[in-house]
């Protein structure tokens, strides 16, 4: 199995204080499109993918609040296939 991720930033939190709204609806929709475009050709760079899939899950890296994606693939063993 092989692994890929992305970090898509939405909000930086400074104390108290929120640095901006987040991104608009769009904007998210597009990174995150590109993100798992990023994430699929990567992994075909790997190797013969047999099955793919992507899990993503909302954390905050220090004070950055964002979107992990990560994409896993389990590649075709050519000789077997």
């Amino acid at each position: 199995m092989v692994v890929a991720q992305r970090f898509i930033p939405i909000r930086v939190n400074v104390g108290p204080v929120t640095m901006g709204t987040g991104i608009n609806l769009d904007d998210f929709l597009r990174r995150v499109n590109t993100a798992v475009n990023e994430i699929g050709k990567e992994l075909a760079t790997k190797g013969n993918i047999k099955t793919m899939g992507f899990t993503m899950t909302q954390i905050t890296v220090s004070n950055i609040d964002g979107l992990l994606i990560v994409g896993w693939a389990y590649l075709t063993n050519d000789s077997q296939s």
